[in-house]
């Protein structure tokens, strides 16, 4: 039995303001690094034996308090990173609110993607991809891996090991600092919360 944590990173300047995709230094906010320091708090008694992050700096950020509690380094992992808007990058979302395509795109993600950036049948992909390089790793260790990411990545995550049609996945709701956790067992993949909101006490199945 291998048990993933999916942590999405804390608050930042961007919430509701602006997609910043794969734009480089944006960085936890006040809010933010209170909630990292939370879930350092809530986690520290879980048996987490790897510690992965996304390469942008507000999910590397939000993983420091549970990588020192546990007194683990953190792995960066490309294949995690945040969904590539193409030419969208920082455009806001009152914009965009106003923009049909993106309408189409939030509403038919199944034959969408950004203009000039990544779809989401190819994001998910890459996603999966990344989880399954983990799993392999963890099929040898045992272990329970903390993996920090952004919304719509965990959403793809979650979509594909609960066979969600890609269509609706956004239906799944992904707070800032929210803990998901897949249970892999042989052939089975068991949803064991999703969008908890931390601090929370969560302990692993026996």
């Amino acid at each position: 039995m291998t048990t993933i944590m999916l942590i999405r990173h804390g608050e930042n300047d961007s919430i509701g303001r602006y997609l910043p995709g794969q734009r480089p230094g944006l960085h936890l906010n006040v809010a933010g690094q209170e909630q990292a320091r939370q879930i350092g708090l809530s986690l520290a008694d879980v048996p987490v034996s790897r510690v992965i992050s996304s390469p942008m700096e507000r999910a590397m950020e939000t993983a420091v308090p549970l990588a020192e509690a546990r007194n683990l380094r953190i792995e960066i992992h490309p294949g995690f990173t945040e969904m590539h808007p193409g030419d969208w990058t920082g455009r806001s979302f009152s914009d965009l609110n106003n923009d049909p395509a993106w309408a189409k795109l939030r509403s038919d993600p199944d034959t969408c993607g950004y203009p000039g950036g990544e779809d989401f049948k190819e994001t998910q992909q890459r996603l999966w991809t990344a989880l399954q390089e983990v799993l392999d790793q963890e099929a040898i260790e045992k272990g329970i891996t903390a993996i920090f990411s952004h919304a719509d990545c965990i959403r793809l995550l979650l979509a594909k090991a609960l066979e969600i049609p890609l269509k609706r996945y956004n239906r799944l709701m992904i707070a800032t600092a929210s803990l998901s956790i897949l249970v892999f067992r042989k052939n089975l993949i068991i949803l064991d919360g999703q969008n908890l909101r931390l601090p929370c006490k969560w302990q692993p199945r026996k």
